[in-house]
This record gives structure tokens, sequence and C-alpha cells, in this order.
């Protein structure tokens, strides 16, 4: 149970559409990792984390590198590959991330923010 891939995608596919019919510049991240995640309700499996993959992969996709532009916060907090929050950035409950991982997605949204306002 649970969501998939697929209907996430086509969420954000209708926002993305709205955004586009009204000349706005869509930007979007990734899901963020969470295989050590102590989060009631939150819990990792390998099924899951199939379909967070395939979320990420055709999300990334979208990026068009003009009104539609992704962040891959997955790859920023997860450095190691091992499909967890870095101890570095985790708040301690393997989902939310603290102080420096705030930081991390702060400055690659305010990266994206100026390159885009640069090429108006």
């Amino acid at each position: 149970a649970g969501n998939t891939a697929v209907n996430v995608l086509a969420y954000a596919q209708e926002y993305i559409d709205y955004a586009q019919a009204n000349n706005m510049i869509v930007i979007m991240s990734t899901a963020t990792p969470f295989a050590n995640t102590s989060v009631v309700g939150t819990s990792w499996d390998a099924g899951k984390q199939v379909e967070v993959d395939a979320y990420n992969t055709a999300l990334l996709a979208l990026d068009n590198g003009t009104d539609i532009r992704v962040i891959n916060t997955y790859d920023l907090l997860d450095t190691l590959g091992d499909d967890a929050i870095d101890v570095l950035y985790d708040s301690g409950d393997g989902l939310h991330v603290n102080g420096t991982g705030n930081a991390v997605l702060y400055n690659a949204y305010d990266a994206l923010i100026n390159q885009i306002i640069g090429e108006q």
C-alpha cells in the first residue's frame, strides 16, 4: 500500500502543468533518503526504496533546464549511497534534517534561484 512512484509523479505533473499554463518556473526536489527512519508510520523497506528510486529518477528526467528544475536532494543528503540521510545532516530520526542539512538544502535552492534570476 501507499503511494507509488506513478501516482506521486501524476501529482507532480499536475503541479507542473498548472505552473506552465501560468508562465511560472517550477523548482522541485527529489524525495529524500529515509532508510534509517525511526519516525512512527514511516518505516523503510526495499519495496519503498524501489518506489523512491523510480520517483526520483523520473522527476530528475523532467528537469528541462529552463522552466522545470529539479534539485537532487537525495544525493545531497546521502553522500555515502546507503539510502539514509548522512549522520552529519540527520536530526536524529532518520527522516528530517538538522540545521546543517537545512543549510545544504538552502544553499542548493539559493544557487539554483540565483542561476534562474541570472538567466532572466
